[in-house]
């Protein structure tokens, strides 16, 4: 671990960054799924239909 701090010292992570780990972690392993995602063939949808879809979902149960 190389030294993050202004005197040199390590610092360890913050409360914050801390509990977003997991949450960042989540969302790489979803980029790395839709990098290999191939859409079923026929259906005329695409990964940027089924993003839509999911956002418009999660925006409608925020409400």
């Amino acid at each position: 671990m190389k030294p993050n701090g202004p005197d040199g010292t390590h610092e360890p992570p913050n409360a914050f960054a801390a509990g977003r780990s997991p949450e960042a972690t989540e969302v790489a392993d979803m980029a790395a799924y839709l990098d290999g995602y191939t859409p079923p063939t026929g259906t005329g949808l695409s990964v940027g239909d089924a993003v839509a879809a999911v956002r418009a979902a999660r925006e409608d149960r925020a409400r």
